[in-house]
């Protein structure tokens, strides 16, 4: 049985903090940015067995919820429900990852972003619909898009090396 390693996957979750919150904002299209956490819960979600899958989305959510101004618990929801998604979606195409990748991206940043309008809006901040949909919303998806599969190809080899690292073979003397 494969057993994994919380140790390699928590400093990388901090480090992938610092990056959505120092790196991400400078990449921009029009008034959006990438969210690279989102991108790596959903590439890690679409791994093999073996991977703690909920961890990331749970400890991701937590930081992500402390350090941006999105309201409390938001980018938790978010995560939970997008891996739940990635896994679905990984049962039912799982002979094409990249397909998957893309798809739980696309429906994952819109989701995100949505929430996030709604419940800003719910909050009290007069955002209209049209502006934020063409000037945020549609190019924050597009950079999630075009940053998905270099994500998912670091991932998956972060997730194999992971585990051999986690489940040394053992070699027969003889």
């Amino acid at each position: 049985m494969k057993r994994f390693s919380y140790f390699l996957l928590f400093p990388l979750l901090i480090l992938l903090a610092y990056v959505q919150i120092i790196v991400m904002p400078t990449i921009k299209l029009i008034n959006g940015h990438a969210d690279i956490f989102l991108i790596f819960v959903i590439a890690w979600a679409l791994q093999e067995k073996g991977l703690p899958v909920w961890f990331p989305a749970i400890v991701g959510g937590l930081i992500i919820s402390l350090v941006s101004a999105v309201p409390l618990f938001i980018p938790m929801v978010i995560y939970l429900f997008i891996t739940l998604f990635a896994r679905l979606i990984r049962s039912r195409i799982w002979q094409m990852p990249i397909l998957a990748m893309l798809t739980t991206t696309l429906v994952g940043s819109l989701l995100s972003a949505i929430l996030t309008l709604l419940v800003l809006q719910f909050n009290g901040y007069n955002l209209p619909w049209r502006l934020t949909m063409n000037s945020v919303i549609l190019p924050s998806t597009l950079l999630n898009l075009m940053l998905s599969l270099p994500v998912y190809l670091l991932v998956t080899d972060f997730g194999q090396f992971a585990l051999v690292w986690a489940n040394p073979v053992e070699q027969n003397r003889t």
